[in-house]
Order: C-alpha cells, then structure tokens, then sequence
C-alpha cells in the first residue's frame, strides 16, 4: 500500500488549488522548471514502478516502468529527507535520472543508472552500471 492517496497543487495564497492525480503515490516531486509533477507508484499487477508527469489541467502520463535497485528503493521511502540534496530532476527540468532495471530487463542484470528526457517521448538514456545516481545541486 502507498504512503500517498493523490496531490494537489495549490496556490502560494491559498486562494485556488487543483487537484493533480488520484493515483497512490511511492513518492512526488514538483519540478518548478518543468512545471509539472513526477511521482513514481506502484503498479502490483507487474511487480514494477512507474514514473509519471502530470501538469495542471491534464492527466497524468506513465513515462517509463521499472524494477528500482535496493538503494533507489530506500531513496524512494524516504524522498523527503534527500530531495533537497539527492536531486532526481535536473536544475533546468529537463531530465530525471534514477537506478534499477527496465520492466523489459531479467533480474540476472545489473542495475542500471538510466535518465529520462522529461521533454522528448524517448526511452530513458542508459549512462553506466550503478545503483544509485542523482543531480548535484
């Protein structure tokens, strides 16, 4: 079971807010440059995750599954402890990098450190081996 039922997006005055996603969210982040939401879930009927992207006023898009490595797991628990220090999205909005296995890929391979062009419907780019990689701030 997730942590999160759905986001809201609201103003900074409170004034209006817009309600996101319904989804069960693992984890969320807003990308300011981006303008829009990416948050992983749980998808239980392939035992993988998924990235999604919602912007205000559309629906929320899967972009890519995955089986994450042990460490982006525990990242993902705990994503509001090093969100700030561990980015996953770039400064200027455009990519998110993040560690495991394609949901195509065995589990005999090794995690991957794969990032996903946020602006180009593409498969994400894979950089190396790894199990864990992030932006630096």
């Amino acid at each position: 079971k997730s942590p999160y039922r759905g986001a809201t997006l609201m103003s900074l005055d409170g004034e209006s807010s817009e309600r996101l996603t319904n989804d069960e969210l693992l984890c969320f982040f807003w990308s300011d440059k981006g303008q829009q939401l990416l948050y992983a879930r749980l998808l239980p009927e392939s035992s993988c995750l998924a990235w999604y992207s919602v912007r205000s006023n559309s629906t929320p898009v899967e972009l890519v599954r995955f089986r994450p490595s042990r460490e982006m797991l525990y990242y993902l628990h705990f994503f509001d402890q090093f969100a700030e220090t561990h980015k996953l999205i770039s400064s200027d909005g455009r990519f998110l990098v993040f560690s495991g296995l394609l949901e195509s890929e065995g589990p005999e391979n090794k995690p991957k450190i794969l990032v996903l062009d946020l602006r180009e419907a593409n498969d994400p780019i894979v950089v190396g081996e790894g199990s864990f990689g992030c932006f630096e701030p």
